[in-house]
């Protein structure tokens, strides 16, 4: 799915400019497998369709097969597209008390004490295999293979409510993925600008808490009355532009 010719890929500083940010982007989990990746954005896990950028995905299938590992449950979800895509959620801890069989004494004839136990739980236990979900979440990669986090796993309960969500799915695609995004030389001078300015208030904060570990510094040294080394400004600002320019700031 690769960029078509006429198709520019954007600066990160104008992805908020996108059809596709942020918004819940209605895919089939093959199309999902192959959106593109591209240089310098791969920290951020940001995908490509065309030049949109894609990081939230919303999917609706069949739930083939439920694995658990430690701290994690992955769900299987099979939307009849050619390709199955894996959905992982974190297990949170949740106490209960679990029975101690050596916790008793000899005298003891009741029941067997109970101790607290750190069990690690999933917010979608009436979920099973043979179920029809809705699945919200970002996306990311692991070995090469997209997968989703969930943000929200919803059960479908009819048949009518799946081909609701299958219209939204073409729509989507109709007035969002098949029109090309482009942007106009003032929109991205506007973006640009926007940019420059987020990065000079990074840099001047960065600034100021220099200065005042600075400060804090030279008074543990040398007590509260001694004068401390100015701090420079522009060589401070200066010093900070290569890295936040890395960043994209």
């Amino acid at each position: 799915m690769g960029i078509n010719e006429k198709a520019t890929l954007y600066p990160r500083y104008c992805f908020h400019l996108s059809p596709t940010w942020p918004v819940w982007c209605f895919f089939k989990a093959a199309e999902i497998h192959a959106l593109d990746k591209h240089d310098g954005f791969e920290g951020e896990q940001f995908f490509f369709y065309n030049n949109l950028p894609i990081k939230w995905v919303r999917i609706v299938g069949l739930v083939v097969a439920i694995d658990d590992f430690a701290g994690r449950r992955v769900f299987t979800i099979d939307d009849s597209s050619g390709a199955c895509i894996e959905v992982l959620e974190t297990l949170t801890a949740s106490p209960r008390p679990e029975k101690n069989a050596q916790a008793g004494t000899a005298g003891n004839t009741g029941d067997a004490a109970t101790v607290p136990h750190t069990a690690k739980v999933s917010a979608y236990p009436d979920i099973d295999v043979g179920h029809v979900v809705e699945i919200k979440g970002g996306l990311s990669e692991f070995r090469d293979e997209k997968q989703i986090t969930v943000e929200k796993l919803l059960l479908v309960r009819s048949t009518m409510e799946e081909v609701i969500l299958w219209e939204k799915r073409t729509k989507f695609r109709k007035e969002i993925l098949e029109k090309p995004w482009v942007l106009d030389s003032r929109e991205l001078r506007k973006a640009q600008k926007e940019a420059d300015k987020d990065k000079a208030r990074a840099a001047k904060k960065r600034v100021r808490a220099s200065e005042r570990e600075h400060s804090k510094a030279s008074q543990q040294k040398g007590g509260i009355g001694s004068a401390s080394q100015p701090v420079n400004l522009r060589e401070l600002l200066r010093g900070s532009k290569g890295k936040f320019g890395a960043l994209g700031l």
